[in-house]
């Protein structure tokens, strides 16, 4: 366990911890031609592993 807790403990709405995945099993959502765009005003906010992973894929 890390000092952030659990992943279960952290998810307030259980009936979404079904979708919580891997950053690399995401990149099949991810179509070429997409514009893709996030925010976060804060670092608990933003995207951290998905925009790397996406960027290495297309780098590959």
């Amino acid at each position: 366990m890390s000092d952030f807790g659990t992943l279960e403990s952290r998810v307030r709405r259980k009936s979404l911890l079904n979708k919580v995945m891997k950053p690399e099993d995401t990149l099949k959502f991810f179509k070429p031609g997409q514009n893709l765009m996030w925010s976060g005003f804060t670092p608990a906010g933003y995207p951290k592993v998905v925009p790397i992973d996406l960027a290495d894929h297309v780098e590959a």
